[in-house]
């Protein structure tokens, strides 16, 4: 028993630590996503919106009709540019 408190010990120890080196990076990510998103959808994609294509917006129902809703087809999507997007 004693055995099983030192193994959860430090398994507890572990995930906090990692919890905490990742905190910053994760908010660095978060807040250098947002000045890329500004600084190159934000023209067409505003409050997650569509100007050029209505129906096809950045919201969740329209990203899963239009097949667009998984990380891979995101990705794609930016790198590669389609129709009237460019690639970034």
């Amino acid at each position: 028993m004693q055995r099983f408190f030192w193994v959860l010990s430090i398994v507890l120890t572990v995930f906090t630590a990692l919890t905490v080196s990742i905190a910053p990076a994760w908010a660095a990510d978060v807040e250098n996503g947002a000045k890329v998103f500004s600084a190159n959808c934000a023209a067409c994609h505003v409050g997650g919106g569509n100007v050029v294509n209505g129906a096809k917006t950045l919201k969740k129902a329209a990203l899963e009709q239009y097949q667009m809703a998984s990380s891979e087809a995101i990705v794609n999507q930016i790198l590669n540019g389609k129709n009237a997007m460019p690639a970034f």
